[in-house]
């Protein structure tokens, strides 16, 4: 039978996947930070025995360790005919993979015996060894299995077989030996093995730490996440391995209409260009109050969305079931803001539902489901209602950081209007226990106050255990270390916790919760506000019709009446009144003069035929009175209107693109935001009613079973919906996707964001878009790409043998999810760098960046399709002058990095530290320290990291170096690692010298490095590089050009040069 195209495409990226490596590096870190006993066993450390000491302790062994960077060259070396360019194989030369892996990973138990069936395995060794022997066919899970299957085999019989079973460092080599020959020996090893001693001696619980009330709190199993599936085989390599096969199998039974469908097709859907006639009059259209978000995040009511916010708005909210969106969202222009005020509609949405019900239980159906966990523990829940679920909000992403930021930033109170920061409080203690909750810390008080459990960063399983905690106290006040379990409650000094502010669920219900308004109560008050929306939106609605015929009677009058002046929306309608009075008392004595010129009205009939031409033009003066007269009315109509509606954005009836009409959407103002913003304050009301009100015991037993176990049997879609009802939005890495949603079905949860989806590898969002109903996928091909680690001439390989000329559309090394999503999609405008193409609904109003990094980047980017919305002139950094290029030649020794730059970077920090001082602080500002190339990164590191160097530089000044030093490594990195980040000053590091001029076109070779690198900087950016040798480079030519420009424009004093 042929495969369907999308088959194809789920096997490319599944044979894709089969080529990931497993990072070792990041395992033998942890072990180290952890301070757990490991060890690199070569020859002579196998033969010493080192790890004997530690057999009473579980550990695990990674067999057959090897260089990841070594093992690509060799693929590239192996795929042969297959010609690249020289810019691509820089490319793979910069991504090149750092650092060991391995091909399995072996549990010990405590008695020194290996748990085979626990066996992890690499499928990167076995897949090397298939295209060495040419198999590229066999790259598939059922032949993965059954070999993987084999290898436990012979593990297994080699255990069995020994006299005198004991894991010695003979049986040690012999399991290296029988996994090299296993892969058919693809690579060549830097050591045998690497030994984790991951358990802790054995000793009895401590007595303090009694068990938890039954159901209260089951204790979290911290091991269940790493213990292997049923039916599923362990991978070590790959996340996404599983999911794409679960994909294959879905699409095939699949009835409903599913975004995964709409993501994999082959062409493009028909576009309508939002830039085009067609376009603009289609956004006019869709801007309608009616089709509004009736929810608001409540933040200041005179901050209006842009105007392509709010079509992307109207659009998402009209995407249908299987429906999936593309949003163009670059730095600074509003993503987050939109993501809010989605949420905050979908919460009203289903608030709306809840009003419609007589009591809270009625949101509970008779219905039951029986949900078993890993552990054997059993609940049995009821199932929520049709009209309650559909609701459930989940944000991904690559970039962990950026998805728990975002989790982490919506219940911050700081984002909320001073008036709403009291009225808004929803689980308010339970949200303040959840954000000063720290893993193996005692709790703090949350640096920023919260308002509710609006979110969860859940995804790793040390994410999950920390959200559970608000469901019982590890400590029994919160400046202690908290303990593996959960307390009896009569050990918890409750007044010490509720001093902070913070509860457990457990004791918001028995407490607090009592006071807050019942379901009945919470009904009405959102009724109230909802009805008072709705009469607002009625009137805001006569409003726009109203201003709209007034457009439409100006330009008709105008056209006749040439001393009528262009209509300004912007006037007040006193103004605009005044303006017609005139006009009236104008065209009246006109009148009078011509009616006296035609003589009395009797014998003004005759004058039709004796004298035409005076006749005509009292006829004409007559009509244009009549016209100003009801254009007069009409006006006076909407001064009622806006007398009820308060000021609100009109339409200026000109071309959509200008800076007037992107920064403000038409049709809104601060009244209406305030009802919008009073309307979602009541719906969170209303959804703590109904939580306290309508879920059991049991129930809350689950979703704490749910955090810290696995479910194996049972709907799992069942409790999620209870979990989402409580915290409606939850945030997971696209890796945690598949066990953190593990029984959850295609279709099943109702909304899925995509954040900074121009960063993700196409396969990467599989699972997560398989399982939603609907997906809004929000990012930029104009930042930072998918960082593809393998050779370009195996993805291309891998593309021609599945794909053949469709290979391209679906290339992980050219395309993210982004870009799939973008051609899936029916709305949006031409890419700025390829004509051909499209890119999703574009926000273009950008409020992060001042001149010149806005100008730069809005240039050499994006065509300069996007607006300034952050007014002000140039100026320069008190310390540092204006942003400029710093002009550093040198020379690149055995890398790209050049002395001479790290130590002009090293001059001004040195500037800024001392700045700091005079203030009384002793750490560094807030910059960060960016570079192309992680070599030069490697170089700065090494510079700005090391003590005696500061020590060395601030002697004279008798001073110590910054505080905290050692932390301020994740403010130097490369661009990539740099995404959605920013800073108030940025030092761009370029690095290399004509030896290294292949990797200076590499990177100029995209206007995504540099549009990235100057994104970062809010207010400060400093290019530090020779400008000889880059400023001739495409993009890099409008970065020196603009920069150069930007230092006539404001004198500078010589003191603050940098």
């Amino acid at each position: 039978m042929a495969l369907s195209l999308a088959d194809k495409v789920l096997r490319y990226w599944h044979s894709i996947e089969f080529f990931t490596h497993f990072d070792l590096e990041n395992t033998i870190d942890e072990a180290r930070e952890s301070k757990r006993p490991e060890f690199h066993l070569d020859s002579h450390a196998i033969l010493d025995n080192c790890w004997q000491r530690y057999q009473q302790r579980k550990w695990d062994v990674y067999l057959a360790v090897f260089d990841t960077g070594h093992a690509c060259r060799q693929v590239a070396e192996l795929v042969n005919g297959m010609d690249i360019s020289k810019l691509i194989r820089q490319r793979d030369e910069e991504m090149e993979p750092e650092g060991r892996t391995c091909f399995a990973k072996l549990p010990i138990s405590s008695d020194g015996v290996p748990n085979f069936k626990n066996l992890s395995v690499s499928t990167l060794p076995w897949a090397l060894g298939k295209l060495l022997q040419g198999e590229l066919g066999s790259l598939c899970a059922e032949s993965f299995e059954q070999a993987v299957e084999d290898l436990r085999h012979q593990l297994a019989s080699s255990w069995s077989c020994l006299e005198e079973p004991e894991f010695t460092a003979d049986y040690l080599q012999q399991l290296v030996a029988i996994v090299r020959q296993w892969a058919g020996d693809p690579v060549t090893l830097t050591s045998p093995a690497w030994i984790d001693i991951t358990g802790k001696p054995e000793k009895k619980a401590a007595s303090s730490h009694e068990a938890p009330p039954p159901g209260k709190s089951d204790t979290d199993d911290a091991n269940e996440e790493n213990l292997p599936v049923p039916d599923e085989l362990p991978i070590l390599n790959s996340f996404y391995f599983h999911d794409l096969v679960f994909a294959q199998t879905s699409l095939q039974r699949q009835q409903a209409p599913n975004p995964l469908e709409t993501y994999l097709r082959s062409e493009a859907v028909p576009k309508l260009d939002l830039e085009s006639p067609a376009g603009e009059a289609h956004i006019r259209n869709s801007l309608d109050p009616q089709n509004f978000n009736a929810g608001r995040w409540p933040s200041s009511p005179h901050l209006l969305q842009s105007l392509m916010q709010q079509f992307a708005m109207n659009k998402l909210l009209a995407l249908p079931i299987g429906g999936i969106m593309s949003v163009n969202g670059p730095p600074g222009t509003g993503k987050t803001t939109l993501l809010r005020d989605l949420i905050a509609d979908l919460i009203i949405q289903r608030a709306t539902a809840m009003s419609k019900l007589h009591k809270a239980a009625d949101g509970v159906s008779h219905q039951t489901a029986a949900i078993v966990f890993g552990n054997g523990t059993q609940h049995t829940i009821p199932l929520l209602i049709p009209a309650l679920t559909g609701y459930e909000i989940v944000v991904c992403s690559t970039n962990n950081g950026a998805v728990e930021n975002l989790s982490l930033e919506l219940p911050q109170q700081e984002a909320l209007a001073e008036p709403y920061r009291t009225s808004l409080q929803y689980f308010q203690p339970v949200a303040t226990k959840y954000a000063g909750t720290q893993k193996n810390l005692a709790w703090k008080t949350p640096a920023k106050p919260v308002w509710g459990l609006i979110s969860a960063a859940l995804g790793n399983s040390a994410n999950r255990k920390r959200f559970g905690d608000i469901f019982g106290y590890r400590a029994i006040q919160p400046d202690q270390k908290p303990a593996e379990q959960f307390l009896s409650k009569i050990k918890v000094n409750m007044d010490s916790w509720e001093a902070e502010g913070a509860m457990s669920f457990w004791r918001f219900r028995e407490t607090a919760g009592k006071s807050a308004p019942n379901f009945y109560q919470a009904k009405q008050r959102f009724k109230h506000a909802k009805q008072q929306y709705e009469t607002y939106l009625e009137s805001l609605s006569q409003l726009r019709r109203q201003w709209l015929e007034i457009l439409q009677l100006w330009e008709s009058i105008s056209r006749d009446l040439i001393s009528l002046p262009p209509l300004n929306a912007d006037e007040e309608s006193r103004v605009l009144l005044s303006e017609l009075d005139l006009q009236i008392h104008a065209l009246a004595n006109r009148q009078m003069q011509q009616e006296q010129t035609l003589g009395p009205r009797w014998l003004r009939w005759l004058f039709k035929w004796l004298r035409q031409a005076e006749y005509r033009q009292w006829l004409t003066t007559k009509h244009q009175a009549t016209q100003i007269k009801a254009l007069h009315a009409a006006l006076r109509l909407l001064q009622r209107l806006q007398e009820k509606c308060g000021p609100v954005q009109l339409c200026d009836g000109k071309p959509l693109d200008s800076a007037r009409n992107q920064e403000k959407t038409f049709w809104q103002g601060s009244a209406y935001n305030q009802r919008r913003s009073e309307l979602f304050i009541a719906a969170m009301e209303l959804h703590q009613a109904f939580v306290l009100e309508a879920t059991s015991t049991t129930t809350l037993f689950a979703m704490n079973s749910l955090l810290s176990k696995r479910i194996s049997s049972g709907p799992a879609i069942a409790l999620w919906q209870w979990f989402f009802l409580l915290t409606p939005v939850v945030s997971s890495t696209f890796a945690s996707v598949r066990r953190q949603f593990r029984g959850v079905d295609a279709g099943s949860l109702g909304w899925l964001v995509v954040d900074e989806a121009g960063q993700a590898v196409p396969q990467a969002a599989v699972g997560a878009i398989l399982r939603s109903q609907r997906t809004v996928v929000v990012g930029d091909p104009l930042q930072i790409e998918p960082v593809v680690t393998m050779p370009s001439k195996l993805v291309d390989k891998l593309g021609e043998y599945w794909l053949q000329d469709q290979a391209r559309h679906y290339a992980v090394n050219l395309q993210s999810v982004q870009t799939l999503a973008d051609r899936a999609h029916g709305y949006g405008v031409r890419h700025p760098h390829q004509e051909d193409q499209f890119i999703g609904i574009p926000l273009v109003v950008h409020r992060r960046c001042d001149n010149p990094m806005f100008e730069i980047a809005n240039t050499i980017a994006y065509r300069n399709r996007m607006k300034h919305g952050k007014p002000g002139k140039i100026s320069p950094h008190p310390i540092l002058g204006l942003s400029d290029w710093w002009s550093v030649p040198g020379h690149a020794t055995e890398s790209k990095y050049v002395a001479e730059q790290g130590e002009r970077v090293f001059a001004a920090l040195i500037k800024l530290y001392l700045a700091e001082v005079a203030q009384g602080k002793n750490t560094l500002p807030d910059v960060y320290v960016i570079t192309p190339f992680r070599e030069v990164k490697n170089g700065l590191l090494r510079l700005l990291l090391d003590k005696k160097q500061w020590q060395q530089r601030l002697s004279k000044h008798n001073l110590p170096p910054p505080s905290k030093l050692s932390d301020w490594r994740n403010n130097i990195g490369t661009v990539h690692t740099f995404q959605g980040k920013e800073a108030d000053i940025v030092l761009f590091v370029l690095g290399c010298d004509q030896t290294r001029m292949g990797a200076v076109a590499w990177a100029a070779s995209q206007p995504n490095l540099l549009n990235v690198a100057l994104t970062r900087a809010k207010k400060h950016c400093y290019i530090i590089g020779d400008k000889t040798l880059w400023s001739g480079q495409r993009y890099f030519d409008v970065a020196a050009a603009k920069l150069a420009k930007a230092a006539t424009q404001v004198p500078v004093a010589a003191n603050v040069s940098g």
